[in-house]
């Protein structure tokens, strides 16, 4: 007998450092059972997490990662169990590597992976944007699972 799918709603944003009553949004547009952030200061960390927790999300601190010189990372979240994963690079980091995380969705003993990642914007980070999405590349390819 075939194994029962269940419908899953991924939310991916980049919050751009605003504060985490952005959420607010959702609450009219969407009911993700997973949520990925970009662009979320180490500041505003724990306000996110609070509102998170307050919908009911567990939150992977794992992923979100100190940065050269940026005060922002990533965050993904779900409203099922989670467990950060080290993304599998090439044998060279990409450029803000940091900005690339992932994690383990785990649902009724079945799992799958979501990876966040920013990209840099290419008008001010020239080759880095496509070396960011060559390094994607490679860790989706050899993701597990």
């Amino acid at each position: 007998m075939p194994e029962k799918s269940i419908p899953i709603q991924v939310v991916t944003w980049n919050v751009k450092r605003r504060a985490a009553s952005v959420l607010d949004a959702l609450k009219s547009l969407a009911r993700p059972d997973v949520l990925t952030l970009q662009e979320m200061t180490f500041g505003q960390r724990k306000d996110f997490e609070n509102y998170l927790d307050d919908w009911g999300f567990n939150c992977c601190r794992e992923t979100q990662r100190h940065t050269r010189g940026r005060d922002y990372g990533n965050l993904i979240a779900s409203r099922w169990k989670i467990d950060p994963v080290e993304p599998r690079y090439p044998r060279k980091k990409p450029a803000w590597h940091e900005l690339l995380v992932q994690a383990s969705v785990s649902v009724d003993g079945r799992s799958f992976l979501v990876i966040d990642v920013h990209i840099p914007n290419g008008s001010r980070h020239g080759w880095k944007k496509i070396d960011t999405f060559k390094a994607l590349k490679h860790v989706v390819r050899r993701a597990k699972g």
